[in-house]
């Protein structure tokens, strides 16, 4: 073979790879299109399931009672007996409704309000809580998603300022409305391995010593600073998602009641 026709015989196995290597290049590209395409119509499509459960928007002239907000919760509790509330965060887009299986604890972490399956599941409460009767202190869970929907919005707790403009936590029942303000906000991992201090497992059947205990433990740990110092038995309410900084990472925004309103009717 010439030096000539050997030369051309390795661009033309140069070109080959070339085109191969376009080709997968190419395929890549697609793939991760359509995994971001999937990932960003799914989330339009959880969050409009969502939009269906909310209540209706209204003008802002129009005067919602409260016989209004409780036909909605009414009709959403004969829809799903296993609602229990909605939590909202005045500025946040915390705005859902609150799910709870006692014998089954996790059962909405990847199901919607229907019961189908759900990549971003619907916000949960702890079976060792109650909504009605109110318990002591109320432990909610909910997916953290990197689109800012669902709990993301408590990860911005350790941005400096955040705190001193989301001080609320709304959570309503078919029976009242109760106010919260934020306390503290506490970093620590699910298992509770590198912390003696468990922020979850606040016993609602203590007494005021161990609720002052509890609330002492919240305030040295708090990543802000608050001023406010509830007293016993100021009811309490814990929000809790994923947090990446560590292993089986959460954070934790705890607030005390200072509004308890029972709807009128």
């Amino acid at each position: 073979m010439s030096a000539i026709a050997k030369q051309k015989k390795k661009r033309s196995v140069a070109s080959i790879i070339i085109n191969i290597i376009i080709i997968l290049l190419v395929i890549v590209i697609a793939v991760c299109a359509y995994k971001l395409l999937s990932y960003y119509i799914g989330n339009a499509k959880e969050e409009k399931a969502f939009d269906q459960v909310r209540m209706p928007t209204v003008a802002e002239e129009t005067t919602i009672t409260d016989a209004d907000i409780v036909a909605h919760y009414k009709d959403l509790l004969a829809q799903n007996a296993d609602f229990v509330g909605w939590i909202t965060m005045p500025g946040t887009q915390i705005d859902y409704p609150v799910m709870q299986t006692i014998s089954d604890p996790e059962f909405y972490l990847k199901r919607d309000f229907s019961k189908e399956d759900s990549s971003k599941g619907t916000p949960f409460m702890s079976e060792r809580s109650t909504a009605i009767p109110q318990s002591l202190s109320m432990l909610i869970f909910g997916h953290h998603w990197k689109d800012g929907s669902m709990f993301q919005n408590l990860d911005k707790f350790k941005e400096p300022d955040y705190f001193d403009t989301h001080k609320t936590i709304i959570f309503d029942t078919v029976e009242y409305r109760a106010e919260f303000e934020v306390i503290g906000a506490v970093v620590t991992d699910w298992t509770g391995d590198n912390d003696s201090f468990k922020v979850y497992s606040f016993d609602n059947n203590g007494d005021e010593a161990y609720y002052n205990d509890y609330l002492a433990q919240v305030k040295s740990r708090s990543i802000i600073q608050s001023d406010f110092e509830p007293t016993y038995p100021q009811k309490l309410i814990a929000l809790s998602t994923c947090e990446y900084s560590r292993k089986n990472g959460r954070i934790v925004v705890i607030g005390a009641e200072v509004n308890h309103h029972e709807w009128e009717t």
